[in-house]
């Protein structure tokens, strides 16, 4: 569970996103709204069981969903995550076709956020602007 103020604090950054600024002091257009999610990681953008150590599955069908995954650094504490393409492929429409931004909100250790961070791209780009780690109750 994420905690209130990391929450508030990542709704502040959405705000402020929004918001236009004129240094003139004189009226600006209305703020654009631009649609914002925060997602929690572990066991909604990633998960850990590993889909190849499934007991009746045949190596090819395994082989095949492996290429649909991207398989992220290992954290300090040995776990290995496992991201879908399809997943990143969906944060990428939502921030190039709707104009979204994507953040995550996450118990996880700052390192382990830092070291996998750069996993989440989409044909080349990140799909991530920001995150808020070890907002979790351990």
């Amino acid at each position: 569970h994420s905690s209130p103020l990391a929450l508030l604090l990542l709704l502040m950054i959405g705000a402020l996103d929004m918001a236009s600024s004129n240094a003139s002091g004189t009226p600006s257009a209305p703020p654009t709204r631009r649609p914002v999610i925060f997602s929690d990681v572990d066991g909604t953008l990633v998960h850990y069981e590993n889909p190849t150590s499934k007991p009746n599955s045949n190596l090819e069908a395994r082989e095949e969903f492996m290429r649909r995954l991207v398989t992220l650094p290992v954290s300090n504490t040995g776990r290995v995550g496992y991201v879908s393409l399809k997943t990143l492929e969906l944060l990428s429409i939502f921030r190039e076709e709707c104009g979204g931004s994507c953040y995550l909100v996450s118990g996880a250790r700052t390192s382990t956020l830092v070291q996998r961070a750069p996993s989440f791209k989409h044909k080349g780009k990140h799909v991530i602007d920001g995150y808020s780690p070890e907002s979790g109750g351990r």
